[in-house]
């Protein structure tokens, strides 16, 4: 009594619809590619086991070959089992395909690169604290009062923030808040870490440059607090470049995933064939506001780089071994240009390579902060061991006057007594006295 009923006039709520597909349902019965088709009183599959096939080419017939079958109480696929007499390499002689929806992970740091930047970082950190001691406990030692130990705290500074950075890259979350965070951290620790540094060498600079560019000529001398303020409004410009990233939303540093280059597509199981993508998490994105606000920060940098190498050039006779910082100065600012543009061109160039990328990134920032440090710090610690009252520092310098004529002594004198003024302003009283000649 149902012939009269078409699907078109299929609804759930017809009685007499459901009865007739259930009692056709009922009585399927028959072999089809899969195996027997047949279903129970609740509409299942009778069958527990779901037959795989796979259409091949015998001669010039297609012919259809047992690969394996699903066992649906198990839910659980067997390929290749023995009654189909089948192997991985007769089915799939090019290898298995891999399966249609692929296995995404995030990819991290290596863990022995991971534990190498934790160490080096805390190498770092005690480094910092180590010369923040040397600086406190002989800041009126004449040979560390001469190079300005106020500016010193400044390079720490930056210094300190440089090595926390590293840390950043250690443990790396793909959640995205925290990830977000910490993108602003790295950012923020970073560039102004080297806006601090970079500030103090251009002002410890500018302060030989002004000395020595005509030292016949007499001039104010340059205090303390003018190259304070001229770290501060130096770092101030990349603070405010930071600040800007950090409330302007379409600036802001976000999470993005990139596949990892150095971990290819992988076929994970050599018998389901399941394609595993790697993916990295990377703070900017290319052709965003936030990769081109990036690249301002490098461009600020740059400049500050730029600034310090004219500055290097035009102090590079300068012998006073008084000033040894402006020797000790420039040779940092080479070094961090040749590291700096190395760090360019692999933190964009490779940024899909996370090891490349972050080794490159952790290693610059430790070889040019340990190079501050180490070259603003020790000479000092080796010249106050062997000269502690510092009597030699100008030794080297009077005594070229007695190889050259009377006239030309007279202006050398002159010169290095107002360069002498100039030091006057950074150093105790009762040591001026040995600057007679």
């Amino acid at each position: 009594g149902y012939t009269n009923i078409s699907l078109n006039q299929f609804q759930y709520s017809n009685a007499k619809m459901s009865c007739y597909l259930k009692t056709n349902l009922q009585a399927t019965n028959f072999t089809g590619v899969t195996g027997t088709v047949q279903f129970d009183s609740h509409g299942t599959r009778v069958s527990h086991k779901i037959s795989i096939l796979q259409y091949r080419k015998d001669g010039s017939n297609l012919v259809k070959k047992c690969i394996g079958y699903i066992d649906l109480d198990q839910n659980k696929t067997y390929p290749f089992y023995d009654d189909c007499n089948e192997t991985s390499l007769s089915a799939f002689p090019s290898g298995i395909p891999p399966d249609g929806t692929p296995l995404n992970v995030t990819s991290s740091s290596n863990f022995a690169m991971a534990i190498t930047y934790f160490v080096l970082a805390s190498a770092g950190i005690v480094l910092v604290l180590v010369c923040c001691a040397f600086n406190i406990g002989f800041r009126n030692a004449k040979v560390v009062r001469l190079t300005s130990p106020n500016l010193n705290y400044f390079i720490l500074i930056g210094a300190l923030l440089l090595y926390s950075g590293m840390y950043s890259t250690v443990v790396m979350t793909t959640t995205g808040i925290i990830r977000t965070i910490q993108c602003h951290f790295q950012t923020w620790l970073v560039f102004l870490g080297y806006a601090f540094v970079l500030g103090t060498v251009i002002a410890k600079l500018w302060r030989v440059y002004h000395i020595f560019h005509d030292p016949t000529a007499v001039k104010k001398p340059i205090h303390d607090w003018h190259l304070i303020i001229l770290v501060l409004a130096l770092s101030g410009v990349q603070a405010c470049l930071l600040f800007l990233g950090s409330i302007v939303p379409s600036l802001q540093p976000n999470i993005h995933l990139v596949q990892n280059a150095e971990n290819p597509v992988l076929i994970k199981d050599s018998q389901y064939g399941l394609t595993v993508h790697y993916y990295i998490p990377t703070c900017f994105q290319k052709d965003t506001p936030s990769y081109y606000w990036r690249i301002l920060l490098m461009t600020y940098t740059a400049f500050l780089q730029c600034l310090g190498i004219i500055l290097a050039f035009q102090t590079r006779k300068v012998k006073i071994s008084a000033l040894n910082d402006s020797k000790y100065v420039a040779a940092i600012i080479y070094i961090s240009s040749i590291t700096l543009l190395t760090l360019l061109f692999t933190h964009f160039g490779f940024y899909e390579y996370i090891n490349i990328s972050y080794g490159t990134l952790n290693g610059v920032i430790f070889v040019n902060t340990t190079a501050y440090l180490g070259l603003m710090f020790c000479p000092k610690m080796i010249n106050l061991y062997k000269d502690p009252g510092g009597k030699k520092i100008f030794e080297k310098s009077f005594s070229s006057v007695k190889d050259l004529s009377d006239k030309k002594q007279v202006k050398v004198v002159n010169t290095t007594t107002n360069v002498m003024e100039s030091f006057k302003v950074m150093e105790p009283p009762d040591t001026i006295e040995c600057y007679n000649v």
